[in-house]
């Protein structure tokens, strides 16, 4: 199976996904949190399920993406017996500006 790790960013917007959630109720929160821990593990499991977005291939190469309402986790596979999660993103906010603002910049009038 492979492992799964997360980069220091993916780790700080899971923490403030989490504690923005908490501020209106722990209960919810503590869901999301283990929402995304089962989708961590099946993630490990099929790691090749979530669906490839070549849009961020600027970004990282091979980027995969998966959701966990409403957050989206977007991962690569370095490696064949290694899951990567680089981000996890609010799926409201503009992934673009978030991920490519280089290009989001160069595409403003």
């Amino acid at each position: 199976m492979p492992r799964l790790t997360l980069t220091k960013p993916a780790v700080l917007d899971l923490e403030t996904a989490v504690a923005d959630l908490a501020e209106f109720s722990v209960a919810a929160a503590r869901r999301m949190r283990e929402d995304v821990s089962r989708r961590f593990r099946d993630l490990r499991t099929f790691p090749e399920t979530g669906r490839r977005r070549p849009e961020y291939d600027e970004f990282v190469a091979g980027v995969r993406s998966t959701a966990v309402r409403p957050l989206v986790i977007l991962y690569c596979l370095p490696a064949p017996d290694h899951v990567l999660v680089l981000r996890i993103i609010d799926g409201r906010r503009d992934l673009d500006s978030l991920l490519l603002p280089n290009r989001v910049e160069k595409d403003k009038p």
